[in-house]
């Protein structure tokens, strides 16, 4: 509920709301932008304070225990990932809800052991971009965090990146396949 007052010393009209009145929707956009920003922030930080070397490793830890717990995020919603396509799926929907609306992408060939989708949005990216922060470790941190979610989800698969957007690329290529 909002309640609208008058504050009697400042005569400015203060404005009341409970949590519950901002749609779900746009909380959840909100609080994976924030942690998008604050994440880009951080490691910035840790590269000024420690240098490029020990950020990116720093990153790299961060991100993949990120990947790690995203892939327990997708056995706690008890999402199906007995193949490579269920795996991927499983993948896409733990990473949206974790990193925001803002990743798109699409399957671009798909069978029982390989999938190859086609990213054309990134959260990481946008706040790289919107907080004016080099791209410097974004693409190690990334494969990090997505690999070990993929081998989380379902250790008999991997995941890499044959294109990348942070490097330049017009879309990233990923591709989740089976364990050789």
């Amino acid at each position: 509920m909002i309640i609208r007052l008058i504050n009697i010393l400042t005569k400015e009209e203060v404005i009341y709301m409970d949590i519950e009145d901002i749609p779900a929707e746009v909380r959840w956009k909100i609080a994976t932008k924030a942690s998008n920003m604050a994440s880009v922030a951080q490691m910035n930080a840790f590269e000024e304070v420690a240098g490029k070397e020990a950020a990116n490793q720093m990153e790299d830890i961060i991100m993949g225990e990120g990947g790690k717990q995203a892939g327990e995020l997708a056995i706690q919603l008890g999402l199906p990932a007995n193949n490579a396509i269920e795996t991927s799926e499983a993948w896409g929907i733990v990473g949206t809800i974790m990193l925001g609306p803002e990743i798109k992408s699409e399957v671009v060939e798909a069978d029982e052991d390989h999938i190859v989708d086609r990213i054309t949005g990134c959260a990481m990216l946008n706040a790289h971009q919107e907080l004016g922060v080099p791209l410097t470790g974004l693409a190690e941190g990334c494969q990090a965090y997505n690999t070990n979610a993929v081998e989380a989800i379902n250790p008999k698969y991997t995941q890499h990146f044959a294109k990348r957007m942070c490097a330049g690329d017009e879309f990233c290529e990923s591709h989740v396949e089976l364990k050789k």
